[in-house]
């Protein structure tokens, strides 16, 4: 599944309210604190779901949002997060990172690469 975070308004309920908070360990980032984070869940079947989320939400929390929001169009269900994987600009994000950590690094080393 790949993420792009400059998708359109979301097509599934809003899951700010429902989707879990960064932990104590989670990495910190510059990105604005409230500015919200449109991603664009694509399967690899091609089938795509647009959600909403804070910056500070955990890679898992976008994972569990997910599994609870299914839409009826993916393939089957996975049995939980950890069958999900998450790839931004060709990085696997991990459970425990914000998305603002994650997608400020992404972008970082896409930009690197793409100077040398």
């Amino acid at each position: 599944m790949a993420a792009n975070a400059n998708a359109d308004a979301a097509q599934l309920p809003d899951p700010a309210n429902a989707a879990g908070r960064a932990s104590e360990n989670s990495s910190v980032s510059d990105a604005p604190v409230g500015t919200d984070i449109h991603l664009t869940l694509l399967m690899v079947s091609s089938a795509r779901a647009s959600l909403t989320f804070k910056p500070e939400d955990t890679v898992l929390s976008v994972k569990e949002t997910l599994l609870r929001s299914w839409p009826k169009d993916f393939d089957a269900k996975p049995a939980g997060p950890g069958n999900l994987r998450i790839v931004y600009l060709g990085h696997f994000l991990e459970d425990g990172d914000t998305l603002a950590a994650c997608l400020c690094a992404a972008q970082t080393a896409y930009s690197e690469r793409a100077e040398q």
